[in-house]
């Protein structure tokens, strides 16, 4: 039987989200997520800091004999993904912003983008979003942050998420991409913010992709997760 965890780290809860939707693809996998709270926020750090952060990280879950690594945040995978695979001889999976999704709506209008600081800068981004009049790149330095500090009671920020996204309220927005895991609990939020538009995550491609590349588990008996907490 094949016990092998699959890897997942993040800089707290955001990640949880993709944890969720892979338990659901793939029930009978074991998971072994590392929260690395201590290290967050990823969006503000150097690129240098989160690549030699994301090898440690890779050391303590590759000492587990896990059989891939998933990268549950857009930061992290934008700066250090490249560098991850070039270095360690297993398959990594990273979270990158769904634009391709949110161009597909139809309508006149422009797609948001939503992500951190240092996601923003990434020449991953550019590469995916080249350069088009109808994607808005937003950047939010302390959004990431704000969820995770009150993620057990997200009723308390409506106020402020509504001023961070008011500048953008006038920009006929058609369709909003999440390039943070992190926001993705603010979903219906932002939803709600522009008239019902569609929100859109990654987690469905991440869980499909993880799917197509990971051997998995003959086992009955999985679907356990075991916390790191670095």
């Amino acid at each position: 039987m094949i016990k092998n965890e699959i890897g997942l780290f993040d800089s707290g809860v955001g990640g949880l989200k993709i944890l969720e939707g892979l338990r659901k693809t793939m029930p009978h996998e074991n998971f072994v997520y590392a929260f690395d709270r201590s290290f967050a926020p990823y969006g503000t750090k150097s690129e240098k800091a989160i690549i030699k952060r994301a090898r440690t990280i890779t050391e303590i879950l590759l000492e587990r004999k896990v059989k891939a690594i998933v990268i549950a945040c857009n930061t992290a995978t934008a700066v250090a993904i490249e560098h991850l695979r070039a270095s360690y001889d297993i398959d990594f999976i990273g979270v990158e912003p769904p634009v391709a999704p949110a161009l597909k709506v139809n309508g006149n209008g422009k797609i948001l983008l939503l992500c951190t600081n240092l996601t923003a800068r990434s020449h991953r981004l550019a590469r995916l979003c080249c350069v088009r009049d109808d994607i808005i790149i937003a950047p939010q330095k302390d959004l990431a942050t704000l969820v995770e500090d009150n993620f057990l009671n997200l009723y308390a920020i409506n106020e402020q998420i509504e001023k961070i996204l008011a500048p953008y309220k006038d920009e006929k927005i058609k369709a909003v991409a999440l390039g943070c895991t992190h926001y993705y609990y603010i979903k219906d939020k932002i939803a709600k913010f522009f008239n019902g538009v569609p929100v859109f995550t990654a987690t469905d491609g991440v869980c499909n992709r993880v799917k197509s590349l990971v051997r998995h588990s003959a086992s009955s008996d999985g679907g356990f997760v075991k916390y790191l907490y670095l």
